[in-house]
């Protein structure tokens, strides 16, 4: 009849699903079976999953936390899940997230409908370390907390002379992007002062999520600035302050 369609009536069928998952997750709950994280990520655009899993970023440090964003880890994966807008949350709480597969800037997330805490003692992920070509390979480790050591080649400053990020190699000349947001600074006062000791051509060990930037680059995304160190060379006689290593 050449009427224009009702704003509202245009969603495709995805939506549609979309919105009826919902629903029926509202009214059913449990009903939805509980999945691994790799699962999840594996999981095409909307697919409803129900996973658990230990945080490994959360939201209890104003200075150590991602704007909305939690990570969550179990044995076979970990996985960001946005938006979190809910009660401040510790790393090694162990949670129970349902909802949508989906991508955000190329990175593999779940969309919460619901969290729930689980009555659990908690764990504390380790990060996970080895052979850099597995290691920053985001369909292995996408959503991991990971860590590597290398030699600093480049480092990244803002206008304010704190430090934004570097790029490490290791023995085979492999690449790891370090990245550290302006809203990420160090547990106590969420200060960056970074910049003193990683420098280019020092020994850095560097922890954080392995992540795809806005500028498509894989990362590690830093949720604490103490996990980003300078590992000083052997004849230093001195003990490392940030990791306790003695040197």
């Amino acid at each position: 009849d050449g009427s224009m369609e009702e704003p509202g009536t245009i969603w495709d069928e995805p939506y549609a699903n979309y919105t009826i998952a919902h629903n029926l997750l509202s009214i059913g709950g449990e009903s939805v079976a509980l999945s691994t994280i790799r699962q999840a990520r594996q999981g095409a655009e909307n697919a409803l999953f129900r996973i658990r899993g230990y945080v490994t970023a959360g939201t209890s440090n104003p200075y150590n936390t991602f704007p909305e964003t939690i990570y969550v880890q179990d044995d076979t994966g970990g996985i960001a899940v946005i938006p979190y807008t809910g009660e401040a949350i510790q790393q090694g709480t162990a949670v129970e997230i349902t909802g949508y597969a989906g991508e955000s800037g190329g990175n593999r997330v779940v969309k919460p409908s619901r969290w729930k805490l689980l009555e659990d003692d908690g764990y504390v992920y380790e990060p996970r370390e080895g052979d850099w070509g597995e290691l920053l390979d985001p369909d292995l480790c996408g959503g991991m907390l990971i860590q590597v050591e290398g030699t600093c080649l480049e480092v990244y400053a803002r206008e304010d002379g704190t430090l934004a990020g570097c790029l490490l190699q290791d023995s085979r000349n492999r690449l790891a992007r370090v990245k550290i947001e302006d809203y990420i600074g160090n547990g106590s006062d969420g200060g960056n002062d970074l910049q003193k000791t990683i420098r280019k051509g020092r020994t850095v060990r560097a922890m954080g999520l392995l992540h795809i930037d806005e500028y498509g680059d894989t990362v590690i995304r830093v949720r604490n600035c103490e996990e980003v160190v300078w590992v000083p060379p052997l004849h230093l006689a001195l003990t490392n302050p940030k990791t306790g290593d003695t040197v």
